[in-house]
């Protein structure tokens, strides 16, 4: 019998074929090319992003699950923990939560995301943000409980 180089492939080695490998290198998350993020502060533990809230597709606001709220609480939130580490340290995020205070609204104008790191400890730390729209409206709350992975040497 005749064996095939996947066959002989370390079992923890993704066997992907051609055809999967190019629909993965052209495929993108629907509206991230609208997204526009930009960073507008940065500093230990406080991160501040922005974006033009545009109408996505067929549902006004949505990007992906949590919307556009959720997409700059990410960064946001995100950027404020791996500021406040050392350098070469990581992180995994444990938890990721977000309220959305108004998920019938159609997001229009300017929202901006602003994190902070509300607690951090020796293996794990905690951020917490909000999102605002253009007239300093809240649009969200989110939280974000991550693992700290010490420094590489």
């Amino acid at each position: 019998m005749m064996r095939t180089a996947t066959q002989d492939a370390p079992f923890w080695q993704p066997q992907v074929n051609e055809r999967a490998r190019r629909q993965r290198r052209l495929a993108s998350v629907p509206g991230t090319a609208d997204l526009d993020l930009l960073m507008e502060e940065i500093s230990p533990g406080h991160a501040v992003f922005s974006t033009h809230a545009r109408v996505m597709g067929n549902d006004p606001g949505a990007l992906v699950n949590g919307g556009p709220c959720s997409t700059l609480l990410d960064f946001a939130l995100s950027a404020a923990v791996q500021s406040n580490l050392d350098a070469g340290a990581g992180y995994r995020i444990l938890e990721f939560r977000m309220v959305n205070l108004h998920p019938h609204q159609q997001y229009e104008g300017v929202l901006r995301a602003v994190g902070n790191v509300l607690h951090a400890g020796c293996r794990g730390v905690w951020a917490g943000g909000r999102v605002f729209d253009s007239n300093g409206a809240m649009l969200a709350v989110g939280s974000l409980v991550a693992v700290v992975d010490e420094a590489q040497q």
